[in-house]
């Protein structure tokens, strides 16, 4: 028997977060996918699997290190049963150490902090 999975992907607009969804979209392990972010993914509607996308709102995550339970329900609602981090920037364009690490490694905790307990968790990016 087959069991298909929600997938909730964090930051799906980077060069691996694009990638990650394209191959999400395809896979048929994945029945519904939702692509939270700053701004919402572009994706060609004729791409395999489109219909699998589920429009979300931009999600601020300034607003979720807090735990602003606005954004935190934002992560709650997808009903996520995997979750896939591909966020992440470069020193440079973060503009100080202390925001590399917060958008790095901080926002990574958030699945933790939204109560999605029953997820399980994947990211890229450096530690």
């Amino acid at each position: 028997m087959s069991t298909t999975r929600t997938l909730l992907l964090l930051g799906a607009t980077g060069a691996v977060g694009r990638e990650t969804l394209r191959l999400a979209l395809a896979s048929p392990a994945f029945s519904s996918i939702h692509a939270l972010g700053r701004s919402p993914p572009s994706v060609d509607p004729s791409a395999p699997g489109f219909a699998k996308l589920v429009t979300t709102p931009a999600i601020d995550f300034d607003l979720l290190l807090p735990s602003d339970d606005s954004e935190v329900k934002k992560l709650r609602d997808t009903g996520a049963d995997v979750v896939i981090i591909t966020l992440g920037t470069s020193r440079a364009k973060a503009g100080s150490v202390a925001d590399f690490e917060r958008i790095d490694r901080s926002v990574d905790l958030v699945p933790a902090i939204s109560g999605s307990n029953r997820a399980e968790l994947c990211r890229t990016g450096s530690t």
